[in-house]
């Protein structure tokens, strides 16, 4: 099973059945393993600004974890404000987000950028995955983070090569 569909599974064990998002190269893996999962449901944006937004709302109206999902750089930026919003508003969000290859990380790739500390502000709790066997007890740890207490926005980075690690 590859990193991906560890994450895919994750999300679904813990009760997601949608998730918002605009398709980029660092999330394309992911993406398709949420497809393949038949209780989960992936709506395709035009704008990642609108994801957090959309899962924003879905978070309010369900009373459940809203997921929203970009790729690098510009798409994870775009994300900001959304997931800025929620943490003032105290709605728990979680922003999944397509990184770099770890072998290309700290080398100014293209549209590398540090998640975490570009997100530190405004969620309240972050992590990026460097192993495939981390990433359901980090996404799990994610979810709970984002509902319990006050709730808010948490971010998971996933860098390509551990979404495509067996």
């Amino acid at each position: 099973m590859i990193g991906a569909r560890i994450a895919a599974e994750a999300l679904r064990a813990e009760g997601v059945s949608h998730v918002f998002g605009l398709p980029g190269t660092t999330i394309m893996h992911l993406i398709d393993a949420i497809g393949q999962q038949p209780q989960m449901r992936y709506i395709s944006v035009r704008h990642e600004q609108v994801a957090a937004f959309m899962a924003d709302g879905y978070a309010r109206a369900s009373g459940r974890i809203g997921v929203c999902l970009a790729s690098r750089g510009p798409g994870a930026a775009n994300l900001a404000i959304g997931i800025h919003n929620a943490r003032a508003e105290s709605i728990p969000v979680l922003a999944l987000v397509g990184q770099v290859a770890d072998d290309i990380y700290y080398r100014d790739a293209f549209e590398e950028m540090d998640l975490l500390r570009f997100f530190e502000p405004v969620t309240k709790w972050s992590a990026e995955v460097h192993h495939p066997g981390r990433i359901a007890e980090l996404t799990q740890r994610a979810i709970r983070t984002a509902l319990s207490g006050r709730p808010g926005p948490v971010l998971v980075s996933l860098p390509l090569d551990v979404q495509t690690a067996a």
